[in-house]
């Protein structure tokens, strides 16, 4: 399968690629998404998380495939870096949003409990009628 997108093949891969070929999108998908889940799988160790990162890189390829040089070694190498890069960033926000809970918890931000969300008396507010026509 990686042979098939190394050589000639990526050539006219990326070539349809540019020409806004959802046939070759669908090609691109089939051939790298094993390597691709992979790659992410190993740093997040988290399955859904890793689909939607190979997802975020396929919607990358076809957003940006005008902008990336045509490399000798194929799609391959760009799209495994794409994807590892994205895995890493996940890997950042799910850290900063684990030290911010963390922090919020220490300081007393986030209680135990959790409280209702009131009602809107719409009623209760000069004008509603109006609103409620409209």
């Amino acid at each position: 399968m990686l042979a098939a997108l190394s050589a000639a093949a990526p050539a006219s891969l990326r070539e349809r690629l540019l020409a806004r070929d959802e046939g070759a999108l669908a090609e691109l998908v089939g051939l790298a998404s094993p390597w691709l889940l992979g790659v992410t799988q190993s740093i997040l160790r988290d399955r859904e998380e890793s689909e939607e990162v190979v997802f975020e890189v396929f919607g990358t390829a076809w957003d940006r495939i005008g902008e990336v040089e045509p490399d000798p070694r194929g799609l391959m190498p760009w799209l495994l870096r794409v994807a590892r890069n994205r895995a890493i960033d996940r890997l950042r926000r799910r850290g900063r949003r684990h030290r911010t809970a963390e922090q919020a918890h220490a300081l007393g931000v986030l209680g135990d409990t959790m409280t209702a969300a009131t009602e809107v008396n719409e009623a209760a507010t000069p004008g509603w009628h109006v609103h409620e026509r409209v």
